[in-house]
């Protein structure tokens, strides 16, 4: 599902907030779908935000799973999404978040594509990339709430499109 916003609305806290949000939903999701519930293969999530052409925040759930399991896959999904706006991610998940996130700025900012792309955050968003002196701050600041926040406010259930893949032969390439 895609949703467009007002611009001024993703400030440099609110793209790294939104960060947080997808890492939280894709661990949630690969606790619950894949190793609770052994119903997916590689599931992922994705939550971001764009300016340009037009100011919006994004997302997607890909899962690879058994075709006579994908109705039960996307209710879970739902599952997991209506929990997240009803509470935001749980304690555990959201800490793990936040290790991560502040131990892949470290990694990130040594390499040349970090800097690419944070200059290029500079021009599209027409802002000081001053907030990166700030970023583990920021990043240790992230609540539950927020998170719970946005997910209400950027992940709308009524509006989004499932799409299912089948194989046209489900027996080609099985070993007799």
């Amino acid at each position: 599902g895609e949703m467009n916003i007002d611009r001024k609305d993703l400030t440099p806290e609110t793209r790294i907030a939104i960060i947080a949000l997808s890492d939280a939903l894709e661990i949630t999701l690969l606790e619950e779908v894949r190793e609770k519930n052994g119903d997916a293969y590689t599931p992922s999530v994705g939550v971001w935000s764009q300016s340009l052409p037009t100011a919006q925040v994004s997302w997607k759930f890909s899962i690879g799973c058994d075709p006579d399991k994908i109705q039960k896959v996307e209710k879970d999904c739902i599952d997991i999404l209506k929990q997240y706006q009803k509470k935001g991610p749980d304690t555990k998940t959201l800490t793990k978040v936040k290790e991560q996130m502040i131990v892949n700025f470290g990694t990130q900012r040594q390499n040349n594509s970090y800097w690419l792309g944070a200059l290029s955050n500079e021009y599209y968003y027409n802002e000081s990339r001053d907030y990166l002196a700030h970023y583990e701050d920021i990043v240790r600041s992230i609540t539950a709430e927020q998170l719970r926040d946005l997910a209400k406010k950027y992940i709308n259930l009524k509006n989004y499109v499932s799409v299912s893949l089948r194989p046209e032969n489900p027996d080609a390439g099985q070993a007799e």
